[in-house]
This record gives C-alpha cells, structure tokens and sequence, in this order.
C-alpha cells in the first residue's frame, strides 16, 4: 500500500531536494530567466536563487508547486528528499512515497496502546512506547532506524517509577505527524481512539493490528483457581469503540471472544476463554513479545496434554491425510494416530460442516464402511490454517 507521506504532514514541513533532481527541476522550471519565474511564483528573486542551489529548503506547497510546474512527477523524487518539520525538527531521507506493510501496521498499533505521541522541547512532537520487554524495545528502534531517522535521535531510557520497564523516544516530529495523521493516534491524551478503516481491507493488515495490540495490551491467564484450571487471553483497554473493533477483527477469524466492562474503573475487556478459540489465537496472531508468546506456548501446551482433542485440532490432521487422496475409515486412523471411536464422531461433524464427503460406501457381512474425500470448502479451510 502506497502513500503519500508530504499529504499527512503540516504546512510547516521543509524539503532540501538532492542535487541532482533539483538541478533537472529548475532546468525545465527556467525557460527563459530566473527573474521570470520569480514574478511567475510571486517570490522574492533572492530566496528562490537560494532555493536553486539547495542553499534553503524549500516549504511543502511551495516543493509542490514547483514539481507540477516543471512537469516532473512526485515520484521522480523518490529516495531524493529530505524532510524535516518545524525549524528546529531532527531531518530524515524518507519519501515522498513510503510502503504501508505489515510491520507499519504492528509498530502503530504497539504505541496505540503502549505509547504516545507527546509534546517535547521546543513544542515539537516526539514518538514514545513503554514496554518491559527489551527485545520488543529494540524491535521497535530498529524499525525507526530502517526508516532513516539518525540513532542520536532516538532515546531508551529507565522508567521514573519502575525500573524493570523502559521508554523508547524517537524524536522525529515527521514521523509523530504521520502517525497522528495517517494511522489515528492521538496527540497527547489519548482519548476516543479507533482502527483506520483501511486496516479492515488487508487480512494481514487485520492480523498485524491484533498482533500489536496484544504484546502491547494483552495478557494470558493459565492457572489454578478453586481446584479449575482458568485459561484467558485478554487485551484490556479504556475504549469501548476501539475494543469493538478488536473483537470484530478477532470474529472475521473465528476466534470467539467476550466482551466486558469493569465496575470499578473505565476498562473494557475482551477475553477468548474457549480451547479452540485460544488455539486458533495462537496460531494466526503469533505475538512478539517474549513474555506473553511463552505464556500463550505453555497455555496450548496444556491443552495439548489433555486425554481430548478438539475437534478444531483434529480437523487438520484429517484434512491434510484426505488431501493425498481418498482414504477408508481404517486408513485415516492409521496415518493419524487417532482412537476410532472419537474419529468417528469427528467425521461425522466434518460431514456436517461440509469439509468431507462419502466417496463410496462398502458394504460387507460386518457392516458398512465407508471412502471419505476432502471437498472444496475443506481445502479452503486447510489453506487458510496452514
């Protein structure tokens, strides 16, 4: 996904343009005198001399006016810009275009609910994220220094009240406004946040959105309480409208989920209690946070060890033997390790649901016995698990 970053930036952006498409610039920019063209643009002769040799950085509408006069196009400047907001920002080589993947997607979403966008000196804006995790702090930097922005400008430093955790500062003022724009995120207190609705047209867009908030606002709970084992992932926050549209992400996965609000205190919670829910989770959200991957590792482990497999864990195991051809009954159990007896009860639901069908029925003196092949809606089903 390709966007202009110069559309979510303010008017006091400056632009210093490399030499070399500078020069082919003011070349079809100049036809006949320089003087001309300062009357043309109503600017001072002295200034737009200065904006030729690249001794002055030219304004953002200014840049803009002078790419549609000469004729040239925006991305002829790919890669040959440098940007810096306010008199006094910190400049970064990035744009006018930049790529929005999913690693975007997951660094917006992990400040959405563990950072902000705060007022530093000089009243420019710098980007923050607070996390325990130092691995995560460093994947979030190395993010920032991918994007061109100078390690002298980015800080991690200790927590003023906890120690064990650290804030990572990024001051770069271009990069706090193009988040604030582009993807939502507040300045200052963050307050009626919500998803950008292009997030909801990418399933790996969608994915990357529930990876960020998770290791950012997650937790899992896999204990003990009065003799049952209580198993929880939850991603707690104070917004209501952005938490609905975590869970209706959550949903277009399969992954069922509850939602609550405390008494106590303004926080709504989205809890996935059910085992098949939890492990398809796990599978599809895959989190980054070192802590919390270990802790949703040992939850499915869990449930790994117990006597029952769900049917959601079955179901591919099935899938992926039917798909090398049909296969009898005593077939299946053979190449799957599966009991009979409960084998039995999850083809039968297959069949239901429409993943498998009857290729052939055998009948002997023993009984029936049946050939199952996977359908179309169950190699669908396999791909989109695998």
């Amino acid at each position: 996904m390709e966007v202009n970053i110069l559309k979510h930036l303010p008017d006091k952006t400056f632009i210093y343009i490399d030499d070399s498409i500078r020069h082919k610039m003011f070349e079809k920019l100049v036809k006949k005198s320089l003087t001309g063209l300062s009357l043309e643009l109503s600017i001072k002769l002295k200034n737009l001399s200065r904006y030729k040799t690249g001794t002055r950085a030219t304004t953002k509408n200014l840049f803009l006016k002078l790419v549609g006069k000469s004729g040239l196009r925006l991305c002829d400047f790919q890669d040959k810009i440098i940007i810096k907001v306010g008199k006094r920002g910190n400049k970064i080589k990035i744009g006018p275009y930049l790529t929005i993947d999913q690693n975007w997607i997951y660094i917006s979403e992990l400040i959405r609910g563990d950072g902000s966008l705060v007022v530093g000196n000089n009243n420019s804006y710098k980007t923050c994220f607070t996390n325990k995790d130092l691995l995560l702090i460093k994947y979030v930097k190395d993010f920032f220094l991918n994007l061109g922005i100078e390690d002298r400008s980015i800080g991690i430093y200790d927590h003023a009240r906890n120690p064990d955790v650290k804030n990572l500062v990024v001051h770069s003022e271009t990069i706090s406004y193009f988040l604030n724009s582009f993807f939502s995120i507040p300045f200052g207190y963050k307050e009626n946040i919500f998803l950008p609705k292009f997030i909801y047209l990418n399933k790996d867009f969608m994915l990357s959105a529930i990876r960020g908030i998770f290791d950012a606002e997650g937790s899992v709970q896999n204990e003990k309480i009065k003799g049952r084992n209580t198993r929880k992932v939850i991603i707690a926050m104070k917004d209501k409208e952005y938490m609905l549209s975590i869970q209706k992400i959550l949903k277009k996965f399969n992954i069922n989920s509850r939602f609550y609000k405390d008494k106590d205190k303004e926080m709504h919670r989205i809890v996935i209690g059910s085992r098949e829910s939890i492990i398809r989770f796990y599978r599809k959200v895959k989190p980054l946070n070192v802590d919390k991957r270990r802790k949703l590792i040992d939850l499915v482990k869990s449930y790994k060890d117990s006597r029952w497999l769900s049917f959601n864990e079955i179901i591919p195991v099935i899938l992926k033997c039917l798909s090398q051809g049909n296969k009898k009954n005593l077939e299946i159990v053979r190449q799957t390790n599966l009991s009979s007896v409960r084998l039995q009860w999850h083809l039968k639901r297959a069949r239901q649901i429409g993943y498998i069908e009857v290729k052939k029925k055998i009948i002997t003196n023993q009984g029936s016995r049946y050939v199952y092949g996977i359908t179309e809606k169950g190699k669908n089903y396999l791909k989109e698990i695998v």
